[in-house]
Parts: C-alpha cells; structure tokens; sequence
C-alpha cells in the first residue's frame, strides 16, 4: 500500500518489466472497504503489466482534499515508462480524464465515463441525484477545463447520457476518439466483455494500436451474444411495445439465465404485461441472489399489488446488500414497512441504504425521518407527521402500478 487515509487508497504493483504502467481509478462499488480488489487490478497482473490502483472510499467522484497529494505521489512512481495510461470506467473514467495527467498519464481509456457530474454544467444527467447532490467540489468547478493527453480513447453507449457526456469530453480533448456502441448500456464493459473484445480493446488503446473498424465488425457480429446489450435494447422499448420488451429479456435471459438484474427487470415486464404468476415466478428466482436486495423490494411490491401484503412486507425487510444507488425504491419500501407498523423495519432498510456512505450523503429529507423516527418511535411506526411527508411525496410510485413500476425502472 503506497498510500491511505480514511477515504483515499493507492496500491502499487510494479517492477513486473513492462514497458507501460496503467494508473487507475475505481468506479462505484457497493463494497467501500479500501481493502476491497481495485479495478482491473487482476486483469493486469495476469497480463504482467504494472499498475497503480486509486480506490475511492465515498463514491464522491473522487473530491477528497488529500486527492492532489495522492496524484502527485503516483507522478513520482511512474516517471520513466514509455507510456502511462490513465483507465477507468464510469466514475473511474471521469477520473481518469480529469485528474489522470496529473498523476503522469499521456494516454486515457475511459469506459462510460461522464463530464462532469455538476447540475449546472451537465442539465441532461439525471443519474445519482442523491450522491451529487452531497459533493463538496473541491477538485472541478465551472469554467474548468479537461486536461490534454496524447491519446484518449472513449467508449460508450452514445444513445445513452453517456454519449453527450463522451461528446462534452472530446470538444476539450482534440486527440480524443469516441467508440461509440449502440445499446451497449451503462458502463459499456459489460458489453466489452461479454462480446470478448474488452481485454484486446484496452491493451491496443494503450499501446496505441487500435483498429476502429475491426472493433466495430467484430462486436454487430456478436452483439446478441450480450445479455447487457439485450437487457438495455429492451429497457429503451416503450410500454407500447410490451411484446418486444418481453422477447427481448427471454433473449438476455437465454444468454444469462441466472442474472438477477435481468430476471428481476423481467419480472416488472411480465407483471406489466398482466402476467401476475410468471412475474412473481421470476421475482423469486432474482431475490435468491442473496447480493441483489432490489429483488426483494420489487417482489414485495407485486406481492402488495396482488393483495398479499403480510408477504410483501416481509419480503422488504429481507433486503439487505445490493441496495439501488437511487433512493426511491428505499423510500418506497421504507414508507410500505412504515405504514404496516413495521417501523423498526423501515428504519433498518433505510440504515442500510446509508450504511455505505458518510452521513453527509445521507439527504436531508431521509435524515429528517431518521431524526424524528429515533425520538419519537410511536409516531413513525404509525401514520403520524413523518409518514405523512413521505405520503406527500411518495403516494403514486407507492400506489401505483406495474407499469408504473417499470416506467420508473426504464428512467434509472
């Protein structure tokens, strides 16, 4: 461990005589331990290439005060490689361009990375609200520009958010190419790998060899071999075109059969499409991942729509790990819990939600809940003052359908 402090982490893996040294940056993990395996930190001792790890401990898109003493440090270690190539996905790619040069990269590789992540200079994103509404930008602020690198390859899913973002990034960086996937999905590394072209694109992006046009044949050719690339196909279909949802997700599940993400968005199809005994079917075989609590949300909800509402309830409480990142399926079966005098078991599910973060993420309105629910336990385990402001704000998504349901899951 070349570094540490309570939110920043460096590892170090060098004098493995290769000629390039990869510097990279975690993207969101539900596992905040600095401990945890970096990015791509196995992929690259196999191939015997030396490489720098920065692990994130907050998912704040790196805005730590000790950052610029880290970058610096790394600076220092990778002086006299022929290449240093700076590599992150999502939040790691926003890192990597953003603060890669800094730590001595001439090359970046950046899989679905965004911009920036600040309101007011990316008004199209509308994803993590919660956690971008908590950042204290210490590292990026309006009028900032991106650094220059040598080479910086892109890639992504350019009918996504990400393409405008992958846009925003190439009219600072002139030498930056776009890879642009279609359907691919967010981060399109899933897509990379399950076509089997993410290992060799990265290696020729960093010793600057890719070839566009092959990448592209090779993955139109194998894009129905990728259950994310199916998976994301259905989710822009509109309500409309229920039946093309439908044979869409069997494909990806075809492709993946034991993916909960797949099963479960399936199970919110089939509900929709009025298939009530195949959608709760399928809403088991997701919430038997035990790493997959949204599974259990989204099965107590279809249990509650089909009046089982003690089974709902209890099929909630048991979502532990693998909580969504967006706050609304939380609040909604929080406020369920709540209403069924399940208070320790709302405040349970929403300490959970919070457990992976510092209390300064934890937005007002929920820290409101906990606040009043900790002093005054008879009124939030019934349909007091607290429960009501959550009424106000959550009785459609709450009250609402199947279709509901799944045309707030295709906006996540």
């Amino acid at each position: 461990m070349v570094f540490r402090s309570d939110n920043l982490a460096v590892r170090a893996h060098l004098g493995r005589g290769s000629r390039v040294c990869f510097v990279t940056f975690d993207p969101m993990s539900d596992d905040l331990s600095l401990d945890r395996p970096a990015f791509a930190e196995a992929y690259l001792a196999g191939l015997g290439i030396d490489s720098i790890h920065i692990l994130s401990a907050n998912n704040l898109w790196y805005q730590d005060a000790d950052l610029p003493a880290v970058l610096d440090q790394v600076r220092d270690l990778v002086t006299g490689y022929d290449n240093v190539v700076a590599y992150g996905s999502s939040m790691g790619g926003y890192a990597a361009l953003r603060f890669g040069a800094r730590a001595g990269a001439k090359t970046a590789i950046a899989i679905s990375p965004q911009y920036s992540v600040i309101d007011a200079r990316v008004p199209h994103e509308t994803r993590w609200r919660e956690l971008r509404e908590s950042v204290q930008w210490l590292h990026e602020h309006p009028g900032d520009t991106l650094p220059a690198f040598d080479d910086a390859v892109i890639f992504c899913d350019d009918r996504e958010s990400d393409g405008r973002h992958a846009m925003l990034i190439a009219a600072e960086i002139p030498t930056a190419r776009i890879v642009s996937l279609p359907y691919a999905g967010h981060p399109a590394g899933t897509f990379l790998a399950e076509t089997g072209v993410l290992s060799s694109a990265i290696l020729d992006a960093a010793y600057r060899r890719i070839d566009l046009e092959a990448l592209y044949r090779t993955v139109r050719q194998r894009r129905r071999r990728s259950g994310h690339y199916l998976y994301t196909l259905a989710r822009r279909q509109p309500l409309c075109r229920m039946r093309t949802k439908l044979g869409l997700m069997e494909l990806a599940l075809a492709a993946q059969p034991f993916e909960p993400v797949y099963l479960s968005y399936s199970a919110l199809v089939l509900e929709a499409a009025g298939q009530g005994v195949a959608a709760l079917e399928r809403h088991e075989r997701a919430a038997a991942n035990p790493l997959f609590g949204l599974a259990h949300i989204r099965r107590g909800r279809c249990l509650w729509r089909a009046g089982r509402r003690a089974d709902g309830m209890g099929a909630i409480a048991q979502a532990r790990v693998g909580l969504p990142r967006s706050v609304g399926p939380i609040e909604i079966g929080a406020l369920m819990l709540a209403l069924d005098r399940r208070a320790a078991d709302a405040m349970t599910l929403l300490f959970r939600f919070d457990e992976r973060r510092p209390a300064s993420v934890i937005p007002a309105a929920r820290q409101r809940w906990i606040d009043v629910a900790a002093k005054y336990p008879a009124i939030s385990g019934g349909i007091g003052r607290v429960v009501g402001f959550y009424l106000t704000r959550r009785t459609k998504l709450l009250q609402g359908s199947a279709r509901d349901e799944l045309t707030e899951a295709d906006r996540e």
